[in-house]
């Protein structure tokens, strides 16, 4: 993954500014969710218990960021949040991603979209190492579509029944945009690509191919927290972990798949990692992280999550696990793991790999 990606963002267009959501956000959140506004992401939560939205604006929403997964950036002119824009489906092997956006009623038609569009493209495709982004939109809907246009995406074929809408299956244009089409002669900025001769859409095999994905989820004992990571993925592609997930890398590139993403807490982790002897690997974490020989001797499957936090260590002996569980998923697909508090806990460690030839 390009380091880039995980860094802060806050990026400048000629009106916009694109930045994480945060708590300053608040006031105008629990205006648009009492008005009724349709234009948040599916996994938006409208709920406004303080305590809930507190934990959202200020961890909940910016957690696919920190995983490398995606990122939902607020759109802002001045003090006025306009709208979101946000990147989801990204595979780090094959360096592609999808776009989404949405504005407040009040703003649109005023060209918010198509000014955010350019500048998160350029971001993504250029400082984050990407190469294709991708936008879909419903045949119908002619503004979303204008804004494809405008920003310099190009028309690359049509989903049928690609989305439902209340019961309805509706026909997708798909867009794409490559790093190329930013570098040509004549583009203003940067920004607004030129013609390219377009591109070839992913493919897959078996069921997952069949949805249109390139990624299998791993969960043991997190199911929820691995769906609520990854809301836009459907449900062919979560799996519950067998015991020894060594052999599916290699059954996975067998079958066309890019990515494998593991979802677990402490004790399943540490079971992938060592299955004969999982204390011994808790044990050399802590002390590899500097936990004293004392604490290193009393970690248990059980108990590493506390003693880690009381310590101060949970965040880096949580990587340092993760990490080790990446190693042990050697192969040619990228695996991105990620430590969970339990079955609907939140993330609290996190480390991913790409793909290794051979």
């Amino acid at each position: 993954m390009n380091d880039t990606f995980t860094d802060p963002v806050y990026l400048q267009g000629p009106r916009v500014v694109l930045r994480p959501f945060g708590l300053d956000d608040a006031a105008a959140y629990i205006e648009v969710v009492r008005a009724g506004e349709d234009w948040m992401p599916p996994n938006f939560p409208t709920d406004l218990n303080a305590e809930h939205l507190a934990w959202w604006l200020g961890q909940g929403v910016n957690q696919v960021h920190k995983l490398g997964l995606g990122i939902h950036l607020a759109i802002l002119d001045g003090a006025a949040l306009v709208g979101t824009i946000g990147l989801f489906r990204i595979d780090w092997a094959q360096l592609t991603c999808e776009v989404g956006y949405g504005l407040r009623p009040a703003y649109r038609g005023r060209g918010y979209a198509t000014e955010a569009l350019r500048t998160v493209a350029a971001w993504a495709l250029r400082d984050c190492g990407l190469h294709r982004m991708e936008l879909r939109a419903i045949v119908a809907n002619a503004a979303s579509i204008a804004v494809a246009e405008r920003a310099g995406f190009h028309l690359e074929g049509r989903a049928r029944g690609a989305e439902r809408i209340a019961g309805v299956s509706h026909d997708q244009y798909v867009f794409g945009l490559l790093r190329t089409d930013l570098d040509v002669p004549g583009a203003p900025d940067g920004l607004t690509p030129a013609a390219s001769g377009g591109s070839t859409p992913m493919t897959t095999n078996k069921a997952i191919a069949a949805a249109g994905e390139t990624t299998l989820v791993l969960h043991a004992d997190a199911a929820e927290a691995a769906r609520r990571m990854l809301p836009k993925l459907p449900e062919v592609c979560f799996a519950e972990a067998p015991a020894d997930m060594r052999p599916l890398v290699a059954d996975a590139a067998a079958h066309g798949l890019t990515q494998i993403i593991v979802v677990a807490p402490v004790a399943a982790l540490a079971e992938q990692a060592d299955p004969a002897d999982p204390a011994r690997v808790l044990g050399e974490v802590t002390a590899d992280m500097g936990g004293t020989p004392e604490l290193s001797a009393a970690i248990t499957s059980q108990n590493a999550r506390g003693l880690w936090e009381e310590a101060g260590l949970l965040g880096t002996c949580g990587r340092e696990l993760c990490r080790r569980v990446a190693g042990v998923l050697d192969g040619p697909v990228a695996v991105q793991v990620v430590l969970v508090d339990g079955p609907d806990g939140k993330m609290i460690g996190m480390f991913g790999r790409m793909s290794r030839a051979g």
